[in-house]
């Protein structure tokens, strides 16, 4: 427990038994002085989103922060989402997930993680591919809270089928075996969940190509040798196999795990 200015107990998270610990927070964890919100001047009403779009370019950096800041304070409200969409706030976030600071690049994608809450703001973030890079870079920031915040974001919007596609076509199931085993758990969590989002269609072939399957636990390795059993009965499927110069190797240590005795019948 924590004691208030006024000396009051506050009961925190962690006095739960179990601990409550939230897997991400809703506010930056990176620190930055003069974004008070009682202090930081904002707009109202229908004017405050169009003042903040403004403000995401200012020369003063201190100004961007806090115009990030408001926005994520705001888009929780459905109507303000949505207007953000319209006004397309996604696309003017598009820099500053590259920005050299790191309080704006963690704010940057908070406030994407928020929008893409909705159908309207998946599809308006996959629809800007440079948007869509720059958040893959992000996966691999040097900021931990970065990091953790981009890998919500982007198993947020991989439960889309149609968004998955895209996250696919622009390389994210590379990208993601290439963080996930240096990860801290939470990160790995997530990775795993945007993983399995990607895994529906032709996923499973590039993750088989990229010896993907070695980062996942031995049920899903049991299922993935399954398919490729049934897969293999067509000879277009036998010759699209041979190509994966790792998969015999792979097959023949899954093959030795004696306590899976289904997984050994499936890759022999």
């Amino acid at each position: 427990k924590r004691i208030s200015a006024r000396g009051h107990e506050i009961i925190t998270d962690p006095d739960f038994e179990p601990p409550f610990f939230r897997l991400t927070s809703e506010q930056p964890d990176i620190p930055i002085d003069g974004i008070d919100p009682t202090r930081r001047p904002v707009a109202f009403g229908k004017w405050a989103l169009p003042k903040l779009r403004r403000e995401l370019h200012h020369k003063d950096e201190l100004v961007v922060i806090q115009a990030l800041t408001s926005i994520c304070d705001l888009v929780h409200d459905p109507e303000k989402a949505y207007e953000a969409i319209n006004l397309k706030i996604p696309d003017r976030l598009t820099d500053l997930l590259v920005d050299p600071l790191a309080p704006i690049r963690e704010r940057a994608v908070l406030a994407l993680s928020i929008l893409a809450g909705s159908g309207d703001g998946k599809d308006a973030i996959v629809k800007n591919i440079i948007l869509v890079e720059n958040l893959k870079l992000c996966l691999g920031d040097t900021q931990p809270s970065i990091r953790l915040k981009t890998a919500a974001c982007t198993e947020i919007i991989a439960r889309t089928w149609m968004a998955a596609d895209v996250l696919v076509e622009r390389e994210f199931i590379e990208s993601l075996l290439k963080y996930v085993e240096d990860e801290f758990d939470k990160i790995i969590e997530l990775h795993l969940e945007t993983l399995k989002s990607l895994m529906y269609g032709c996923g499973k072939c590039v993750a088989l190509k990229n010896d993907g399957f070695k980062v996942f636990d031995i049920p899903t390795c049991t299922s993935a040798a399954s398919v490729i059993m049934f897969c293999t009965v067509k000879t277009k499927a036998k010759h699209l196999a041979a190509d994966i110069k790792t998969l015999p190797k792979r097959l023949i240590k899954l093959s030795t795990n004696p306590l899976n005795p289904n997984l050994q019948m499936y890759c022999l």
